[in-house]
């Protein structure tokens, strides 16, 4: 019996230590965050990103300056989640290092401030460059450009991270655009007349497909119209079908699934 006792005396004064430790644990973190300088690293990353900007636009157009604003805003956004991860991994070892007693308070303390400050301070800067990303974006788009990075994640189509409903509006009117440039094109190779284009829409399966999908099949049909008459013939009524589609997408009476498609900002 008093063996028993013993054990279950050992095992309370273990949970009783671990209770422990997840209390202190909480109030060191605290503690850590309130020492963090946020208001240095905001104003340090605003100073960078204003040197970033200058060297950009400097003895550049304003177009390629964008262009480049918006790729290194998006390596360095790749980068440092990169970094932040790697870091918070590391803090996560300390954290059950310290719950399991194999460092000390004072240890756990010294090892993880410097760690959670990077991260904080990445975390500062992504903040920044997600806002002169944006901006950048905003002034390509009055150009109609996307950078080589946003198709590259369109065309893949992964999902790491949702843009902003603002940005694919954006996205997609560029799209839109920059299709509408090639419809008159299209209907001469194909030979294709306005009567043409109401004879073959009425009768039209043609699903709602996104303006993604709409570019992809649009370009295709372009680079058959190079090759013979018989081609051309046969694809008359499927291409007047996409450039119907193309018109419901200018004029807004689409279904926006593209509206859905997630997109990697870093």
């Amino acid at each position: 019996m008093a063996t028993v006792a013993k054990i279950f005396d050992k095992n309370k004064l273990k949970k009783a230590l671990r209770r422990f430790r997840h209390q202190k644990l909480k109030e060191i973190d605290s503690e850590i965050m309130q020492k963090v300088p946020f208001k240095d690293f905001e104003k340090i990353t605003k100073s960078e990103i204003k040197k970033m900007k200058n060297l950009c636009f400097k003895n550049r157009s304003e177009q390629l300056g964008y262009e480049m604003l918006a790729n290194i805003c998006n390596e360095l956004l790749k980068q440092n989640k990169s970094q932040i991860i790697f870091l918070e991994s590391i803090e996560i070892t300390l954290k059950n290092d310290f719950l399991n007693r194999s460092i000390t308070i004072r240890e756990y303390r010294e090892m993880v401030f410097p760690i959670r400050e990077k991260i904080e301070y990445l975390k500062c800067k992504n903040t920044e460059l997600e806002k002169t990303l944006s901006e950048a974006l905003d002034g390509l788009a009055l150009f109609k450009r996307l950078p080589s990075f946003v198709s590259a994640m369109h065309e893949r189509k992964t999902a790491a991270a949702k843009t902003s409903l603002t940005l694919c509006g954006i996205f997609e009117k560029i799209k839109i655009d920059q299709l509408s440039n090639l419809e008159k094109e299209i209907m001469l190779k194909y030979g294709l007349t306005e009567q043409d284009m109401k004879k073959f829409t009425k009768k039209s399966k043609t699903p709602n497909l996104s303006i993604y999908e709409l570019e992809k099949k649009i370009k295709r049909a372009l680079s058959l119209a190079d090759r013979n008459e018989l081609i051309l013939n046969r694809e008359r009524e499927r291409v007047a079908e996409l450039l119907a589609e193309l018109r419901r997408h200018k004029k807004g009476k689409i279904n926006k699934k593209s509206r859905k498609i997630s997109v990697i900002l870093l």
